[in-house]
């Protein structure tokens, strides 16, 4: 299934970033790990020379990322179970829309990285990516989440219910909003999609046996897939 259509809005449609006022903070939101190139692969840094670049505050924007989607979606969709919740937020916080998001704002521009990359560096999707994590680090770092979620809850509300309906697409359900199309007369009573399954059974004239809302005994050729999928829709 292809990816989630998400909103591209122009820059003028973006709520406005929140504004880093601390020099070398934003000096180091900005500075990718090749412009010094340190060595990548030690373990930890000595206390009195950590590495000026943006790693660090890349890792802690990808956690203040994903709490202030967890409670855009919990607001927007309160009765949206864990599972799938999950694949809406992993749709937002992809690298590729993270990247799109970065470029509206037009982070990589200020970039800083090492002279002979920097044309690859700068155009490549992950990288503007976590320069996009990097600069929520940043705002969290100085600012604290509730500005940061006030920001995000804004730019990615419209995202979040792009999102949304794409997993909703994926699980077979009609988009929020509009009534599924069964013919008339058919539609699920009160009772919900079990008592929906029993009554089509009455209709053709067949028997299954329950256990646990489990099909368990025969059920006709043909009729198998249907009636798995009733029974399983009805579980939840």
């Amino acid at each position: 299934m292809a990816a989630a259509q998400f909103p591209s809005p122009s820059i003028g449609d973006l709520p406005p970033l929140p504004q880093i006022q601390g020099d070398d903070l934003r000096k180091r939101v900005f500075t990718h790990r090749s412009f010094h190139g340190r060595p990548a692969q030690t373990f930890e840094d000595p206390l009195g020379d950590i590495s000026p670049d943006n790693e660090k505050l890349e890792h802690l924007g990808d956690s203040v990322l994903n709490l202030a989607v967890t409670t855009l979606l919990e607001e927007m969709y309160p009765g949206l179970k864990v599972g799938p919740a999950s694949k809406v937020r992993a749709r937002i916080v992809e690298n590729a829309h993270l990247a799109q998001l970065s470029v509206k704002y037009a982070l990589p521009e200020g970039l800083h990285v090492h002279t002979t990359q920097a044309m690859a560096l700068r155009n490549t999707p992950s990288i503007a990516a976590d320069l996009f994590e990097a600069y929520i680090g940043g705002v969290y770092t100085e600012q604290g989440f509730a500005v940061v979620q006030a920001w995000l809850q804004a730019l990615l509300r419209p995202h979040a219910a792009a999102a949304y309906d794409h997993i909703r697409a994926q699980h077979g359900l009609s988009p929020a909003g509009s009534a599924p199309s069964t013919p008339q007369g058919l539609g699920p009573t009160d009772g919900g999609h079990l008592a929906f399954f029993n009554q089509q059974l009455q209709v053709a004239h067949r028997h299954v046996e329950w256990r646990d809302l489990d099909i368990v005994d025969w059920v006709p050729s043909g009729m198998r897939d249907w009636a798995e999928k009733r029974a399983t829709r009805a579980r939840y």
